[in-house]
Order: C-alpha cells, then sequence, then structure tokens
C-alpha cells in the first residue's frame, strides 16, 4: 500500500508537493529539492512534460526518487502515447516500487515547445483510469492477453473546481472516479469559499473520493495576473494580487527582495491552515512551480510540520575506522568515542534522535539508559498510539520504565546496572546489591527474546500474516538455522525471568490493550509513552519477538 494511500484512508491530511523533471538529462537540481521534502510529504507528484514542454520523463525521475527512498507519484498523459505505451510504462515503473499514479489526458503540443509533435489521445484520463483497473481485476494487458505477474496502483486524476458550468467538472469526476481513481488532487486554488462549494457539490453528487486541494504559492502580482489570463481554471482574487502589489512597492521604497515571494510564502501557509482546521477537503497538493525549497517553509508556517517525525539512527559502527582492528586495537574509533574501544558493546555505542516539529518549544528530552535499534518501532508505536504486540517486537519505548536492555546474537548484553560480555558480568557500581538472579534471569530474558525471534523467522510469521511469499527467499538466503548461535532453549522455572512470564506482551499492559500504545498517554509530549500507560511498563516490553538483532544494532 502507497504512503499516500495509507495516509488518506486512515484519516491523516494527505500532504503532496510536484516538480517537474529536468529539461535535459542531470536530475542533481530535483534531488537535492526532493531531500528537502522527506519526511514532509506523504509523495512527491514528477510532471509528465507538463504544458506540452520536452523534459525528460516523469518515469526516470519517479524512479530515481524512489530508488533515494523517496515516495513518487508518476503523472501519466494520454498526450504522448499509445494505450500499449501507456500500459508499458505503468508495469515498468511497478518493477521500481512505484505504486501510485496520476492520470491526466494532458495538454495540446499546439500550446508546449516543440509543435512540430504530433499528439496521440488514444486514451484520455479516463480510459487510462479505465485500462489500468481493467489490468487489475483481469491480470490482463490492453489487447487482453495474460500478464505474467499483475501490479496494482493506488490512482488518482485531477478536477478544476473553479470551472462554469460546474456540472460539466462534477460529471467528468464522476467518470474518474468510476473509473478506478481513488484521489483527486485539484487545480490552484486562491478562494476557500470555491472550494467549499465545489466540496459540497461533490458531496451533493455522492462521489466518494479523497479530495487534495491544490495550492500555488504566488511569487509576485505579475505571476497572479497571468495565471489569470492564461492558465484555465485559475481565478487568483484581486485582493491577493493587490496585496502582492503592495508588498512590492514596500519592497522597492526600502530596498528589501523578496517580500512579495515572501507573502506568497504566508498566504498559501494561510490556505494550508484553513483547509486542515475546518476539514474542507482530505489534503493539499503543493505546486511550488520550480521554487521546492520554500515547501517545507510553508508546512512549518501552516502547522503542519507539528505532524512530522524525523528519526535518524545509524546501523553500524563506521566501518571505515579500525575495520580490520582486534578489539581493544582501534586508535580512530577510540578517539571518536572519546574511550578505549575493548568489546563489541563500546564499539556498536551509536545516537537514536527523534525530532518532532511539536516538540521545537520544548526542552530535549534525553534518554541515557541501554537501547537498540529494536527499541525504535515500539517507541514509534507508541508515540503514534498505534497498537503492537510486544511478543513480536522484542525492544521496548525507551520512554518508559521497562527494563532497558540491548543484546546481540552472541547474548551478550547491556542494561542500567551493567553489562554481560563474554560471558562475565561487569556492574556499573560495586556499591549497588543486585539480586543473586540478575545475571541468570537477563540472561533468560534475553535467550527467550532471541528463541522467539527465531521461531517467527522459522514459521514465516509475518510471510503468512501479510501473505507477502517474500520470508522463504529470506531464510534460503540467511539460513538462520545453521547459526551457532541460534540452539533451541526453554527455561526452567527457576531461571526463567519473572518479568517474562508475568506478562509476555498478550495482556492489557503488554503492548495491544487500551494500555499498549492507544491510551491518553501513550505517545504524547513529555509523559509521551512513559510509565505503566505508556505502552510498555515493566510488562510491556517483557514480550519476546520481531527481528534478530546482530551486533551492529547495540547502542546506548
Amino acid at each position: 500500500m502507497s504512503v499516500l494511500q495509507q495516509a488518506l484512508e486512515n484519516g491523516k491530511f494527505g500532504v503532496t508537493a510536484e516538480m517537474a523533471p529536468p529539461k535535459g538529462c542531470d536530475f542533481t537540481e530535483q534531488m537535492e529539492a526532493a531531500e528537502l521534502l522527506r519526511g514532509k510529504v506523504h509523495a512527491i507528484n514528477v510532471t509528465d512534460m507538463q504544458s506540452a514542454c520536452l523534459k525528460a520523463s516523469s518515469i526516470g525521475l519517479c524512479v530515481k526518487l524512489k530508488l533515494a527512498g523517496l515516495e513518487p507519484i508518476i503523472q501519466m498523459t494520454g498526450r504522448d502515447r499509445s494505450r500499449m505505451a501507456i500500459m508499458g510504462d505503468m508495469l515498468a515503473a511497478a518493477s521500481f516500487g512505484i505504486d501510485t499514479m496520476l492520470a491526466l489526458t494532458g495538454d495540446h503540443t499546439m500550446v508546449g515547445d516543440c509543435k512540430a509533435s504530433k499528439p496521440v489521445y488514444d486514451l484520455d484520463s479516463v480510459g487510462i483510469l479505465r485500462m489500468l483497473s481493467t489490468m487489475e481485476a483481469t491480470g490482463k494487458d490492453c489487447g487482453g492477453n495474460d500478464l505474467a505477474s499483475t501490479p496494482t496502483f493506488y490512482k488518482g486524476a485531477a478536477v478544476t473546481p473553479v470551472y462554469e458550468p460546474q456540472i460539466l467538472q462534477i460529471n467528468k469526476l464522476r467518470q474518474k472516479v468510476d473509473a478506478g481513481a481513488k484521489y483527486i488532487q485539484t487545480q490552484g486554488i486562491f478562494d476557500l469559499d470555491s472550494l467549499k462549494r465545489f466540496m459540497d457539490a461533490v458531496d451533493k453528487a455522492g462521489i466518494k473520493a479523497h479530495i487534495m486541494a491544490g495550492i500555488i504559492p504566488l511569487k509576485a502580482a505579475g505571476m497572479a495576473k497571468y495565471m489569470n489570463e492564461n492558465v484555465p481554471g485559475i481565478a487568483v482574487p484581486q485582493d491577493m494580487i493587490d496585496r502582492l502589489a503592495a508588498a512590492a512597492a514596500e519592497g522597492k521604497e526600502k530596498g528589501v527582495k523578496g517580500l512579495p515571494a515572501k507573502l506568497g510564502i504566508e498566504m498559501a501557509a494561510e490556505m494550508i491552515a484553513k483547509i486542515k482546521a475546518e476539514g474542507i477537503c482530505d489534503g493539499v497538493h503543493i505546486m511550488a512551480i520550480g521554487a521546492e525549497k520554500n515547501v517545507p517553509t510553508i508546512l512549518e508556517k501552516a502547522g503542519i510540520a507539528d505532524d512530522t517525525v524525523i528519526v535518524m539512527a545509524a546501523d553500524h559502527f563506521p566501518y571505515g575506522l579500525d575495520n580490520d582492528a582486534a578489539l581493544g586495537e582501534m586508535p580512530y574509533l577510540s578517539e571518536l568515542y572519546g574511550y578505549n574501544v575493548t568489546n563489541y558493546m563500546q564499539r556498536d555505542h551509536n545516537r537514536l534522535i527523534i525530532w518532532s516539529g511539536c516538540l521545537e518549544k520544548m526542552d530535549p528530552i534525553i534518554v541515557d539508559t541501554p537501547t537498540s535499534a529494536l527499541d525504535i518501532l515500539p517507541t514509534l508505536s507508541n508515540l503514534f498510539g498505534t497498537e503492537w504486540d510486544s511478543r513480536l517486537l522484542p525492544g521496548r519505548d525507551v520512554f518508559s520504565n521497562a527494563t532497558p536492555i540491548s543484546f546481540n546474537m552472541s547474548y551478550n548484553w547491556k542494561t542500567d546496572k551493567g553489562q554481560y560480555v563474554g560471558g562475565e558480568f561487569t556492574p556499573n557500581s560495586a556499591a549497588e546489591k543486585l539480586p543473586d538472579t540478575y545475571v541468570e534471569d537477563m540472561s533468560a530474558l534475553v535467550r527467550n527474546k532471541i528463541n522467539y525471534c527465531y521461531g517467527v523467522l522459522e514459521t514465516d510469521y509475518f510471510g503468512h500474516l501479510y501473505n507477502l511469499g517474500v520470508f522463504p527467499e529470506v531464510k534460503k538466503e540467511y539460513d538462520y538455522t545453521k547459526n551457532k548461535n541460534m540452539k533451541p532453549y526453554t527455561p526452567t522455572p527457576a531461571n526463567g525471568s519473572t518479568e517474562e512470564k508475568k506478562d509476555s506482551g498478550t495482556g492489557t499492559d503488554g503492548g495491544t490493550g487500551t494500555d499498549g500504545g492507544t491510551g491518553t498517554d501513550g505517545g504524547t509530549g513529555t509523559d509521551g509513552g512513559t510509565g505503566t500507560d505508556g505502552g510498555t511498563g515493566t510488562d510491556g516490553a517483557a514480550g519476546t519477538g520481531g527481528t534478530v538483532p546482530d551486533e551492529g544494532a547495540l547502542g546506548e
């Protein structure tokens, strides 16, 4: 399921941005702009020779974005391709994991910069949607022949709310939705009252689709006037044009450049904030027209960045430093870390950073107890109020009071009381009295977690759960059964962890019930996941499961 689809179907306020491929073959500028959007939008539309002007194809930039870990929306017009070419390009896009598309008819070549090009128009936007929907339902190509494999796309289309007579746009929208469009992006909106009237008409027509309002940040009064005169469906109110003109005059008087563009950003942010606050539609599509670098600022001013969470964590130590050196003989890593690296725990020490716009005005929350990469998903699940099963995720919510522990497949572990490496336990404090069974209990807990992980992999649990069919290949390539550390272990009542047996993650406190990450205290602000109600109290992280950690996952 595409990221945009997940957001819209789960009631989130959808946010997409738009960028055009270059008029050439160097994607550097586009990729730099796209990096600024990472984590701030649900997807990035890649235009398909908009305004009939020749540029690199949409599929080329989409593939680059996908390979960079970003979510592209491939635009597909009927202007330049036959139905066979369209289906061929969509199958190729699917092979790269591109699963979201926007169908457009496309501007005529006579309005573009390559007027000698002959338009095709074998299919319009409705025809493209219908062809793809038929392919998904039947597994056949446009000629009725069987496909060896059939992709599924989250399909979208465009609409122009400011259009008279409006009934024509409503009827066209109905055709697009009936043909398979699940989300709709509108032409640029500058008058929210017009958008509200359009949404009322959509509701009265009984059309069900997620509609995202098009937002175009204005840069100058001249830009607004040009669009009013030359772009169908655009109607910038005169008061906006007057404000932009006044900003330009003020800038000229004061010798300050860029005031109109700054005002345009503020006006765009104001509209987005009102659309979201009043629930006018399901999201926004920002068309910055070459100024994608301004999109994060617009979202921040609109308050959308408050809903953004960015997580940064290294998955291994710097391999290039002392890569072949033995433990205890790592001068470069030791200099970098500030202490002599003598074991894997010290070598794999790293940092986890979690940022959210809503926390900008708060003091940083620092967790200095042992944590690992396994703790990221439980922590984020509680912050987002998402239910989770602690038997399948062996980590803990780092903001909770669950036992802090990190471990590796060699059964070495580290807690806030000390570390166990190579069969020897070294306490953090000789003065602190620990229970006689502490080391035995923690070792049993680690063994149980690792063996439960082994069971999840051996039974292909997630492959069965989600009908993925991918885990057998993973198991074939990485045979966990041959790992000398993966010997079955069954804890006895005398040696088992009391925490493990008390609640292994299935009860109310185990990460799946009311207190398991969805409660009021399950992930907001300073109380975001702390204490028993935070979703991973003492009982909430004691379960076993998830993924098998390696030595590179340890950290603090």
